[in-house]
């Protein structure tokens, strides 16, 4: 069974605090925005997307995608 997932970036936002402990060193937080619950942010390295879970959203599951699989570098 294959998943496909999609998000729609709307707005841009300030870096989420909660991102900074997941970065590696040297990776620098670009840019980030807002999904609909969730958020994307664009690091120097690669994708996180933060994902509430739950009616409240207070439980935050992370997905990180590697740059080399995220950007088409030209």
């Amino acid at each position: 069974m294959s998943v496909i997932a999609s998000w729609t970036l709307q707005n841009e936002m300030p870096i989420p605090d909660d991102v900074m402990p997941l970065l590696t060193p040297g990776e620098k937080p670009v840019a980030a925005f807002k999904t609909f619950r969730d958020s994307a942010v664009f690091t120097s390295k690669r994708l996180i997307v933060r994902d509430a879970q739950g009616i409240t959203g207070k439980k935050v599951e992370s997905h990180v995608l590697r740059q080399h699989a995220t950007f088409r570098k030209y």
